[in-house]
Parts: structure tokens; sequence; C-alpha cells
């Protein structure tokens, strides 16, 4: 099983130009030619490929985040609610936590408690 996953992972090889520094390019048609005996291309593949497995189990790599669609009403919450933050808009009526929570993974409490700690060091700046 795993044998078709290589030849499918092979298959869908995307070209991308890197650029070496001389002594990296060296290196690598050294070893690509006395230890390896394939391309410089094809082992700077397989060496790459091996150190981003390795950080990727290592958990160093995150996960890619899915594209979210934010409908133009939201997107203007969270405007707002920003504004709330800079202190450019001082009224919270018509902005709503619970919105701009749905948008970015938070609780409408954990918003407020963003919102209220701004607001402390707002006012610990202006009288201190």
């Amino acid at each position: 099983m795993s044998d078709e996953k290589d030849e499918k992972e092979q298959a869908r090889r995307i070209r991308m130009a890197v650029s070496l520094n001389e002594l990296t390019e060296s290196r690598l048609k050294r070893y690509s030619q006395y230890v390896v005996g394939d391309r410089p291309a094809s082992v700077a593949f397989q060496i790459l490929s091996s150190v981003l497995q390795e950080l990727d189990e290592k958990g160093d790599i995150p996960e890619g985040l899915e594209p979210v669609m934010v409908e133009r009403t939201d997107l203007n919450q969270i405007r707002e609610y920003l504004k709330l933050l800079s202190g450019t808009r001082e009224s919270r009526q018509g902005v709503s936590f619970a919105v701009v929570g749905k948008v970015l993974g938070m609780t409408p409490e954990e918003l407020n408690d963003l919102y209220n700690l701004v607001c402390e060091c707002r006012e610990g700046a202006m009288h201190g």
C-alpha cells in the first residue's frame, strides 16, 4: 500500500526553483555524484522531503488552515470590533461579539475580556 502512495506522490511532483549558494551547490553535486549516484535535483528532492517529513513528525510544521469565507456583514462586525479596540469607536452598541467570535473561533466572553483589558490599559495610560 505504501508503494502505491509513494508512486502517487512522485507522480504529483511540482517544479520549484531553489537558489543555492556555491558551497551548498558544490556539496550537493559531490554528494549526488559520489555517494548517491543520482542527479543533483533528484537528490535535493530526497533530502528536502526527508527533512520536511522529520519536521512534520516532530510537530514543527503547523497544519494548514482552510480558507474561510466571511460574509461582508461579518467582516464589518470584525472591523467595528477592531475600531473598539483601537479607540476610534466609542460605543459597543451594534457590535456583535457573538458574530465576531464565530468568525475568529473565539467566545464572546474572550472578546469581551480582551476589550476590557484594552480599555483598562488605555485608562491606565491616560492617568499614568
